[in-house]
Order: C-alpha cells, then structure tokens, then sequence
C-alpha cells in the first residue's frame, strides 16, 4: 500500500514570521556596515588632519632653526626674531646658498588665512640668490588655528608652535574631528648657538650688513 504525499502550504502567519526575522536581520547587517563605514570615514578623516599638522608644524620648525636677525648697527638688536602682524609671521632664515663663503639669507613669511582656514608660505630671496627670487605657496587646509609665540626660559629664547587642523560635521557628514598639534623650536641664533667664521661678524652672533 503506498503512502500518499501530503504537501503542505505556508500559513500566512508563517510568511509573516520569516518576513519579520529577514527584516530584523538585514536590519543588523546593516547597521553593522554602516557603523563600518562610518568609523572608516572617520578615520580617514583623523589621517588627512594628522598628515596636514604633522607636515605644517615640521615646516615651520624647519624654518625657524635657521632663522635669524640682520641688524646694521646695535640699535637693531633689540628687533625681534619673529615679527608678528594681525595673522602673518615673518622671519629672515638661512639658506642653502653661500656667496664669498657667507649664506644668503631670505625672508619667510606665514600667512594664515583664518576664514578659508588656508596657509601659505612666501619666500622672498635675495638678488645674489640662483633659487626663484619669489616663491608663495599654499601649504596647509583645514587650519583652524596657527600661532608662533615666542618666550624665554631661564635666560634662553624659544618658539612654541600651535597648529589646530579641524573639519566640521557638515564636511564628514558625521561628526566634527580636531586636533592640536603643539612643539617647541630653541632659537638658536639668538641663543648663541651660531658662531661659525663667515657667517657672523662678532661673538655676539649678530649678522650686520654692509
């Protein structure tokens, strides 16, 4: 006697059921991509910033431990190392370059453009100079802060460096992302570090002019 086959249909409860589960587990799948992508995005964003500080601030370290002051007589010696006005920064610097055994020296400025969150750097180069005899750059986005302060400690003289780089949560469309990249730079001009046959015209490590 053979057994009839019996097939039997899905109730509509039972569709509803698996429906449920389905959507229940497409919804933790993506939630789990979206949280994925998300920390990925964010992440990306972190680097570019780290990149942008890291490779601003070593600029301008760079910059400042050749810098130094020309004066053409004494009353000059009181003048500043870094001159400050509104948000540019300018400083004479050595370059690379020497003349009758003597380095050129050229002018570098950092002009911090607050509202397009911008910097750029102009090198203006003396005459005798084989380089461009004018250079200006833009070197950094998404600069929130920049700051060279100059203090003195126990006698000696130095730079702090304050580099904030940031974007807002309407540019990451997730959330807002900053960070704060702070150094220090000895001015070793004005702290006698210098004192090579050519390059200064006294022990007091004072360039003059002629």
């Amino acid at each position: 006697m053979q057994a009839k086959s019996r097939r039997r249909a899905f109730t509509v409860m039972e569709v509803v059921i698996v429906a449920m589960i389905s959507v229940f587990a497409f919804g933790v799948i993506y939630m789990f991509w979206a949280r994925t992508q998300e920390n990925f995005m964010q992440g990306n964003f972190k680097y570019i910033l780290q990149h942008e500080g890291q490779k601003l601030i070593e600029m301008i370290r760079q910059d400042l431990l050749q810098s130094c002051k020309i004066v053409k007589d004494e009353t000059g010696a009181a003048m500043p190392v870094v001159n400050k006005l509104d948000d540019t920064w300018s400083f004479l610097k050595f370059n690379s370059e020497l003349v009758q055994g003597r380095p050129l020296v050229e002018k570098v400025t950092y002009d911090f453009k607050k509202s397009e969150g911008k910097v750029f750097r102009l090198v203006e180069r003396d005459a005798q100079s084989a380089l461009a005899k004018s250079e200006n750059k833009l070197i950094a986005l998404k600069v929130v802060d920049f700051q060279i302060n100059p203090y003195t400690l126990n006698g000696l003289k130095y730079f702090q460096l304050i580099i904030k780089v940031g974007v807002s949560a309407a540019e990451t469309h997730i959330r807002s992302e900053e960070l704060t990249l702070i150094t220090t730079v000895e001015s070793r001009f004005d702290n006698n570090y210098i004192n090579q046959k050519g390059w200064n015209d006294n022990i007091q490590t004072k360039i003059y002019t002629k």
